[in-house]
């Protein structure tokens, strides 16, 4: 049994700090790019800091989780009027639900739980159960907050866009990495 070696606190304010950074840099340029793709305060058709959620978990674990929840806090928009209770939830949601997504695939698929080796349906398979996970937390606790079941329905554009903004930024990085860390080399025949 191997003994895990304490992380050094320089690189884990690095880690947490980069995802934060990632997230708000994300978040930001979707508001740029996609305003007009807005389904309501809460959804986008396309939001690409729910890629972060699902690559930030995969490559630091509970580091990258306590990333993203500092960044939903950092962006969250005050003028919803939301109780502190209501943003933690909100925040906590953006850091649980790929957790959970990942922590189910992994195991699901008995695959690695980093980016190494996978291929394009494992990333799919990730890519659809973070979204997935996200879009129906997000949805029921806005639902219930609000006292209203009609908000359910935001379910659909909500996993829509998670998973179109997920799909576009994690296959990026899988082409990225790949450029950077290649495979083993196949044999000659």
């Amino acid at each position: 049994m191997s003994v895990r070696e304490p992380l050094h606190p320089g690189l884990l304010a690095a880690e947490v700090g980069g995802v934060v950074l990632l997230w708000v840099l994300l978040f930001r340029l979707n508001e740029q790019l996609f305003t007009e793709l807005e389904y309501n305060a809460y959804v986008n058709w396309i939001f690409l800091p729910a890629a972060l959620r699902v690559l930030a978990v995969l490559l630091f674990g509970w580091r990258g989780a306590l990333g993203l929840f500092i960044g939903a806090l950092i962006t969250f928009d005050m003028t919803l009027g939301h109780s502190g209770l209501s943003i933690l939830a909100q925040a906590a949601l953006s850091a649980l639900a790929p957790w959970v997504a990942v922590c189910w695939t992994v195991r699901w698929l008995k695959m690695s739980a980093d980016l190494q080796g996978l291929n394009f349906k494992q990333l799919a398979l990730l890519c659809i159960a973070g979204s997935g996970i996200s879009a129906a937390a997000h949805t029921l606790l806005f639902s219930v907050q609000a006292s209203d079941p009609q908000l359910l329905w935001g379910f659909m554009p909500m996993f829509g866009g998670d998973l179109l903004g997920t799909m576009l930024v994690v296959y990026a990085a899988h082409f990225v990495l790949r450029l950077y860390m290649p495979g083993p080399p196949k044999p000659m025949p």
